[in-house]
């Protein structure tokens, strides 16, 4: 089952919020009591849609790049931790892949340019403008660093496999994303619960890039001592289980392929083995 809520369509594209989106909405309702009682409980809860609006503007930069690519998109799915653009298929050149990752960051960093006029107009100093100024400004800087699933480690991954290869390039973007996620984690136990939830996402998600690459690029492969043919992933956009082979059909037999399923909170990983 697919746990989130549809709130529309956007030039084309399903917008669509996942059902722990309220923790975001909880945290910052505790937040705000925490400083400003229940007047700073409304403000963060008012903000969190400007937020969404902006996480949604990041999302639309990559959509409308991979179009121009001539790849589509069915949704943008709204995370507690961020977004996620689901794209029709993988591009097909590192450099392609670079243009599309930076787009998100690139679009917040034209709002934050539009919003600096305004706030040097209202006085330059804190206030809602420079929230939101500080905001955009920390979801661009944030997406670059050079870890996967970070925009940044997209752009360091098809960096490097026109040097190391598509196998080794994800293997050392996912661990550039790990380490992240570990520091982020220690910085969370000091300062923020919520940059911890952050990373348990990060390392998740960056654990099963490697093992999907080594599906997509490996060769045949032992998988749960399982012997694999070549793989062809599938992009499925619910979680979705299957039947074991039949008796007289083996393990292994080349009429079986192995298919990726992504699924909001697990991200991608390996289900069972589909007939051709």
């Amino acid at each position: 089952m697919n746990r989130s809520w549809n709130l529309g369509r956007l030039f084309g594209i399903r917008i669509a919020v996942h059902a722990t989106f309220v923790l975001i909405l909880a945290f910052a309702a505790l937040e705000g009591a925490l400083v400003g009682g229940p007047i700073g409980a409304a403000v963060q809860l008012l903000l969190v849609p400007v937020l969404f609006s902006f996480v949604v503007a990041h999302e639309l930069g990559h959509v409308f790049m991979a179009r121009r690519f001539g790849v589509e998109t069915d949704e943008i799915l709204i995370l507690p931790v961020g977004g996620v653009a689901r794209l029709h298929r993988e591009l097909d050149r590192p450099g392609d892949e670079i243009l599309v990752a930076l787009a998100g960051p690139a679009v917040n960093m034209a709002l934050a340019t539009l919003l600096v006029p305004l706030w040097i107009a209202a006085g330059a100093g804190p206030g809602l403008l420079a929230h939101l100024l500080a905001i955009n400004v920390s979801l661009a800087l944030f997406n670059l660093l050079p870890a996967f699933p970070m925009d940044g480690g997209r752009v360091l991954r098809a960096w490097l496999t026109g040097v190391v290869g598509a196998l080794e390039a994800t293997r050392i973007s996912a661990t550039c994303g790990q380490a992240t996620a570990v520091a982020l984690g220690l910085v969370g136990i000091i300062f923020s619960p919520w940059l911890i939830v952050i990373a348990v996402f990060l390392w998740s998600v960056a654990a099963q890039e490697k093992e999907l690459a080594q599906l997509r690029y490996g060769g045949p492969e032992r998988f749960e001592g399982q012997l694999l043919g070549a793989p062809e992933i599938v992009e499925i956009h619910e979680p979705w289980f299957g039947s074991h082979p039949p008796a007289d059909r083996p393990w292994g037999a080349r009429t079986w392929r192995s298919v990726g399923i992504w699924s909001p909170g697990r991200g991608w990983r390996i289900e069972h083995w589909m007939d051709r």
